[in-house]
């Protein structure tokens, strides 16, 4: 290590010499960090955009795609519509079901009333306590219609009536709604569940019960007759309620049909998220390009405003994927498979939908709602397949390709774009997390990673550059420093 001399000798200072020879000498290590934190912006660019076109893919126009969204299926209810009401309507439903209620679910009810024996003068039972009214235990029982039992913990030095209904209430495992009369001394309990059986609490004292026992639901569904505790059917993809025993209009037929006003939606949803991806990326290809502001260095920043450094900055990150051909090639695809026909004379324009004039840069306009309404009333299958059919096995899918669904083609085209985004810069082909590192084996990690070596072996090649200037006025100075001492001397010796 090379012993470094202030410039006490010279009177020179060394050290500022040294750092402004070496400023100009670190010219091309900065010129190559700045390039290569270019590079990794660019990287960070194509992340950004790449969860974009995942989430697109993996999760919008997946679910875009389900049964439940654009297939999803309803009821047409005729016939005695107070009956029943159908509660949802499963994409695996088909067929009709003719339904006859014959009687509806009901919850069992035990009133009890407090009646001393003998006849007491007092029978209010208002602020007493449940010692008062003759129970000792601390523990209740509450059996149910079906026959299962919970315990009810008591104080009966504390508890009242009010209070044993609030403590019922709150116990989930009851399984019931306990009310209390504070007037005429009455308590109820009413079982959650419907069906047949009766519900008890082991009271306690002089209480009358009165019970009124639970019945099951009864109904003859397409000539079956079926009973269970529930008012609510799950058959062949159905979910309904019985509300009321069929009356003189007859019975309730409930028939399957495509939910029209869903599939209006889920094409609504598509369009909206499908615009959004397209101006995003449509926004990068056409972001304006400063090539004269590079990253800065810490010294450039340190001479700088921090306003300065803000907008010097947006303007080094803008049009880092300027025209980029990966990018520009997705946003062709996606123009050519929306509007390609699907059938002859069939395809989004036929049905509404436009691309609107050239300022929208191929995003979706619904020009004529009321016409992509009849077209789906008219025939909605159609339409679902416009969208959804999937390409014949094995065969190569092209933006204009007639018999393949939109959501198809993009799904597609979405994943050759990841593909080639992953290649190019390390980014994952199924994670739509901005932060995930980057894959190792990619062009412009390797780039980064030579270019990092290579300002590694500069920063080497500066260091010794910087040594040899040290070593050169270490030698002068101590050239100087003689110099001064045989003078001294000389001069001693000349006195």
């Amino acid at each position: 290590m090379v012993t470094r001399m202030s410039g006490l000798a010279s009177g020179l200072d060394i050290d500022g010499i040294v750092t402004k020879l070496m400023k100009a000498e670190r010219t091309s290590l900065d010129a190559l960090v700045k390039k290569r934190t270019k590079i990794e912006w660019q990287q960070e660019a194509y992340r950004d955009i790449n969860a974009k076109i995942v989430d697109f893919r993996n999760n919008k126009l997946a679910n875009y795609s389900l049964s439940s969204s654009i297939g999803a299926k309803t009821s047409d209810v005729t016939g005695d519509t107070n009956a029943i009401t159908v509660n949802s309507t499963s994409s695996s439903a088909s067929g009709s079901m003719n339904i006859s209620v014959d009687a509806v679910a009901k919850s069992a009810v035990t009133v009890y009333t407090y009646q001393p024996t003998p006849p007491s003068t007092d029978q209010n039972t208002s602020g007493k306590t449940l010692a008062d009214l003759g129970f000792t235990g601390n523990t209740l029982t509450i059996t149910q219609p079906s026959g299962g039992t919970a315990t009810v913990t008591v104080d009966t030095s504390k508890d009242t009536l009010a209070t044993l209904a609030a403590k019922i209430n709150a116990n989930k495992s009851a399984n019931a709604t306990a009310s209390y009369n504070d007037a005429t001394g009455q308590f109820s309990l009413v079982s959650k569940s419907t069906g047949a059986g009766e519900i008890k609490l082991d009271i306690f004292g002089d209480f009358a019960e009165s019970a009124n026992a639970g019945s099951n639901a009864k109904a003859t569904i397409n000539g079956i007759a079926y009973e269970q505790a529930s008012n609510t059917f799950d058959m062949n993809g159905f979910n309904f309620t019985v509300r009321n025993q069929t009356g003189s209009s007859g019975s309730t037929t409930v028939s399957i049909k495509t939910d029209t006003d869903k599939i209006l939606s889920t094409i609504k949803s598509f369009i909206n998220d499908y615009n959004t991806l397209i101006g995003a990326i449509n926004g990068k290809l056409g972001e304006k390009s400063y090539r004269d502001y590079m990253p800065l260095t810490d010294v450039e920043k340190g001479e700088m405003k921090e306003s300065q450094i803000t907008l010097w900055e947006e303007k080094a990150h803008s049009g880092l994927l300027k025209n980029d051909s990966i990018l520009s090639g997705l946003v062709s695809q996606m123009r050519i498979a929306t509007m390609a026909d699907y059938t002859t004379k069939t395809n989004l324009t036929s049905i509404g939908i436009t691309t609107g004039d050239y300022t929208t840069q191929g995003k979706l306009v619904i020009q004529d709602e009321s016409k992509l309404k009849d077209a789906i009333e008219a025939d909605p299958q159609k339409i679902i397949d416009m969208f959804t059919k999937a390409a014949p096995t094995g065969t190569k899918v092209t933006a204009d390709m007639s018999g393949v669904g939109i959501f198809q083609k993009l799904t597609q085209f979405s994943m050759t774009a990841l593909k080639q985004i992953s290649e190019k810069a390390g980014t994952l082909t199924t994670s739509a997390d901005t932060t995930a590192d980057f894959i190792e084996n990619s062009l412009l990690s390797d780039t980064i990673r030579s270019m990092k070596d290579r300002e590694t072996d500069l920063a080497a090649r500066l260091s010794d550059k910087e040594t040899q200037y040290y070593k050169k006025f270490t030698a002068m100075e101590t050239a100087i420093n003689k110099m001064n001492t045989q003078s001294s001397s000389l001069s001693s010796f000349m006195s």
